[in-house]
């Protein structure tokens, strides 16, 4: 069982007892998360490790590649010189060519633990959003049912009712005290047609009096 499959499984058997314990389920699956997502971090370093003895093992094999044709080329040039020294050349050729042989199987094992690594580090980036999406709509549906219930029981409170009830009478109350609209126009146009009728009844009188003056005693 590798790494992560072993995590997983813990992860899932310690959510269901934490569950189970507590009431903040929430919080719990936060703790939770935090903690895949540490696992995730370990697992994606130790993947560069993987990835840079890759990369050494490549110049490994190169530089191995590279000794064993400067081997042959020496020996080639020595073959008709100096025998014994071509032989050596030769020995450290295939001292090369080993070393080489090594590096590519090295190499070849350890790609394809890097790919089994990548698989593991893909499925659980993949299993962390799930879970984490999960969690997110199982909050928002816990505030929404908490919110329906809490409604509900507010709905039902005589309590809380009378008290709307009483503040819903005062604003009526209010609204009803409040002045029609154009009622100011309506006072300016009565006040103004009340002071020409009074200046034309003085001035009616006015006429009177010049067209039947009083006479002194």
């Amino acid at each position: 069982m590798n790494l992560w499959k072993r995590f997983n499984l813990t992860f899932r058997t310690e959510v269901t007892r934490l569950l189970d314990e507590v009431e903040n389920h929430e919080a719990v699956a936060d703790a939770l998360l935090a903690k895949a997502r540490q696992q995730l971090a370990r697992a994606e370093m130790r993947l560069d490790r993987l990835q840079r003895e890759r990369e050494d093992l490549d110049q490994q094999q190169a530089e191995a590649r590279n000794k064993a044709e400067q081997w042959q080329q020496r020996a080639l040039q020595h073959a008709d010189k100096d025998e014994a020294l071509a032989l050596q050349c030769l020995q450290r050729k295939k001292a090369a060519e080993t070393w080489e042989r090594q590096c590519t199987q090295e190499a070849a094992e350890l790609e394809a633990l890097i790919h089994e690594v990548e698989q593991e580090l893909a499925e659980s980036r993949r299993l962390i959003a799930e879970l984490n999406r999960r969690k997110q709509g199982l909050a928002a549906r816990e505030l929404t049912a908490r919110a329906q219930s809490d409604t509900r029981a507010a709905a039902g409170d005589e309590e809380l009712t009378g008290l709307l009830d009483r503040w819903e009478e005062k604003v009526r109350a209010r609204e009803l005290q409040r002045p029609v609209t154009g009622g100011k126009q309506r006072d300016a146009l009565e006040h103004r047609f009340a002071r020409e009728e009074e200046q034309a009844e003085l001035a009616a009188e006015l006429a009177a009096l010049r067209a039947h003056p009083q006479t002194e005693a």
